[in-house]
């Protein structure tokens, strides 16, 4: 009999924590009598750490009473299905469980409760058009950056099938297309919910594993496969803890995601089994500091916005100033922007920006000073409707100052959905902004993106213009486009023009506007600039949309 009572005991608890993350057994007055599984941040240490307190203190102020009301439930009914109810983490934030619970009548005056973090159990939500390699960035990052914040023991696991690389890149992907599915229903079924895996480049997987599988485990089951389909193929296998060092969620994704890409697009040559753990740990640790740093520079401040001169090739007048940051501690801006662009930290970066533009837009205007200012502006910002809205906010709150933003577009190459984006610019030239398209040649802006998207303005790269120079075969291309963006109807500024040289070549190739060190270089006070153009009050000059080469003048 004894030896039956363990066995139902064991079963009972193998069954509670096969659903809970933490199990509670509380007497008929509140206190916690026993604990164990995760503490999920409730608790600076393990979860025993928390017997001998009252369930109450753990509480959200304004769920108390209903937690107090549902464990009358238990006492009284004996059972009580799974509910979400706020508990409030060792830091004080309040934290959304599913708890459920019974009352044994073998157990004598105390309640049982299984409680599962209500996050957990929500996906990611899914973005149109993702790959199978991005749903699984988000919602692995979604999983993670939620355990790491509940102090729930989670991790990205890492393999490399050498063999599987070699085949692929030897006989092409159809070599490995059988193996690579049967590959991927093993890693789900070993995966947290069943759909965190994911095959992120050939040879290269990723997983969320699920609790209690084993490294042994994971090794002997993608070898069984590997060795029924004849590949033989040596398995690399680690693990990524992931420590969000005091990023918020939102940041501790980005870190994570953009972690993930490194690893994606690394050269398997570039790693060792000795040296995947260390490299990948020492990647992500490398990105949190640089996700914590870039998000000081913003919530500091630490921007410097630089105007540099855009003048009429015809006249060397000034038509228009772009707004160029700086930023305190950074050496070259461009790396900075990258990063940004590829964690996701561009967003805010780019309203920052478009903030402290605005404001001394109007500072202009009081000093009587209405210069004509673009601000370049992520395609990966102009993508999201949730920064459209913000940039909304901020423009409207500037009526005076906002038909005088013009918008250059950079970073092209992450548009996913061109007849959307072309949409988005109509929208923002219908409220009066002009629309540039940055640097065209520069391999990132396709003659894709210049065929379909509106453009007031088309900028030419200044690599591009420095080769055309000393290549004939780079002024027919050049040539090509700037006819090509002509007869669409934007206007030409050539920039980082510095000699005579490149001048002439603009005018040569049809070029209205050009930018460059030999018409000043970027300086924090464009008043003064205008000071020593001897025009204090100096305007822009009028604007008018160019005909298309062929349609009828008004």
């Amino acid at each position: 009999m004894p030896q039956m009572l363990k066995q139902e005991r064991d079963r009972f608890i193998g069954f509670a924590f096969a659903t809970a993350h933490l199990l509670l057994e509380v007497d008929l007055g509140g206190m916690i009598r026993f604990a164990a599984g995760a503490s999920c941040g409730l608790a600076d240490g393990p979860a025993e750490t928390l017997i001998g307190r009252r369930i109450t203190a753990l509480v959200s102020p304004e769920d108390r009473d209903f937690l107090d009301h549902l464990l009358q439930r238990l006492i009284s009914t004996g059972a009580v299905s799974l509910t979400r109810v706020g508990l409030r983490s060792a830091s004080g934030k309040r934290t959304d469980f599913m708890l459920g619970g019974r009352r044994m009548e073998s157990a004598g005056d105390v309640l049982h409760l299984g409680l599962v973090l209500a996050s957990m159990l929500v996906s990611a939500p899914e973005v149109a058009g993702q790959t199978e390699s991005e749903r699984f960035t988000n919602g692995a990052t979604h999983r993670l950056a939620v355990a790491a914040e509940a102090q729930v023991e989670e991790g990205m696991t890492f393999l490399m099938l050498d063999g599987l690389q070699k085949l692929a890149a030897e006989r092409g992907p159809a070599a490995v297309a059988e193996v690579v599915p049967q590959l991927m229903s093993y890693l789900r079924s070993v995966s947290a919910g069943g759909d965190l895996a994911s095959s992120l480049a050939p040879g290269k997987f990723g997983l969320v594993r699920a609790r209690g599988v084993t490294d042994d485990q994971i090794m002997a089951g993608m070898a069984a496969i590997l060795e029924r389909a004849s590949l033989p193929s040596s398995v690399k296998m680690f693990d990524l803890s992931f420590d969000a060092g005091g990023l918020d969620e939102a940041d501790s994704a980005r870190a994570l995601a953009y972690s993930i890409r490194r690893f994606t697009d690394a050269r398997s040559e570039d790693f060792t089994v000795r040296s995947l753990k260390d490299g990948a740990s020492a990647l992500l640790t490398d990105t949190v500091k640089l996700v914590t740093a870039a998000r000081a520079v913003m919530e500091q401040r630490q921007i410097e916005v630089v105007y540099q001169a855009v003048v009429r090739l015809r006249d060397g007048r000034t038509h228009h100033f772009e707004a160029l940051s700086r930023i305190s501690g950074v050496s070259s801006i461009g790396p900075w922007i990258r990063f940004a662009e590829e964690t996701g930290l561009i967003q805010d970066y780019d309203l920052i920006l478009a903030e402290q533009v605005m404001s001394t837009m109007a500072d202009h205007e009081r000093a009587g000073w209405l210069p004509m200012i673009a601000i370049n502006l992520s395609a990966q910002s102009l993508q999201s409707p949730l920064f459209r809205a913000r940039f909304d906010q901020i423009t409207n709150a500037h009526p005076d100052q906002a038909p005088r933003l013009m918008i250059e577009v950079t970073e092209t190459a992450s548009i996913t959905d061109y007849p959307a984006m072309a949409a988005v610019l109509k929208g923002l030239q219908e409220r009066g902004h002009r629309i540039c398209i940055d640097d065209l040649g520069a391999g990132s802006t396709s003659l894709e993106t210049l065929r379909a998207l509106p453009a007031d303005f088309v900028k030419i790269d200044g690599p591009f213009l420095r080769a055309a120079i000393e290549d004939p075969r780079e002024l027919k291309t050049l040539q090509a486009v700037v006819s090509m963006a002509i007869a669409r109807g934007s206007e030409i500024i050539v920039e980082q023009v510095e000699n005579s040289t490149q001048v002439a070549l603009a005018n040569k190739i049809g070029a209205h506007f050009a930018q460059g060190f030999l018409y000043g270089r970027p300086t924090p006070d464009i008043i003064a600039f205008g000071n020593e153009q001897r025009d204090p009050k100096w305007t822009p000059l009028p604007y008018e949309k160019p005909a298309r080469p062929g349609s009828p003048q008004k």
